[in-house]
């Protein structure tokens, strides 16, 4: 009995994984709204069966696509959650907007000033020329 035969055993999400490439996106793109299987609410999973050829396969395969909905616009409380967990896309007005409200303004000022930069100050020091010579006349 072979892996996916035997009873009681956890089978995997997918037996190969394709890169996002711009081909895969197209092919997603024309799978029509009717043939995604699955509840078309936020969070949850839809799937789908397409065909494609990739560079470099002889022919065109069978695959099936999930994709999980997300919303059109994240609510204030998903930008927050992001801000939290230290995600870099979150814009720079945002974390502003957010130190304003705790009342840490000053820490993001000084997070913003050279003269706090103690590692900048010293990766400048450490470019400046090691002397100068005076140009004869």
């Amino acid at each position: 009995m072979t892996w996916h035969e035997t009873p009681g055993v956890e089978r995997p999400r997918y037996l190969f994984k394709l890169k996002l490439t711009a081909n895969v996106r197209r092919a997603i793109a024309r799978v029509p709204w009717p043939e995604w299987e699955g509840r078309p609410r936020i969070g949850m999973e839809q799937y789908a069966e397409t065909r494609v050829q990739l560079e470099g396969w002889s022919c065109e395969r069978r695959i099936i696509v999930t994709r999980t909905l997300k919303p059109a616009n994240p609510s204030p409380q998903d930008v927050f959650w992001r801000l939290e967990k230290g995600d870099p896309t979150v814009a720079m007005g945002t974390l502003a907007s957010a130190a304003y409200v705790l009342q840490l303004q000053d820490r993001l000022a000084r997070l913003a000033a050279p003269a706090e930069d103690t590692l900048g100050l010293q990766l400048d020091e450490a470019r400046l020329p090691q002397r100068i010579r005076r140009k004869s006349p």
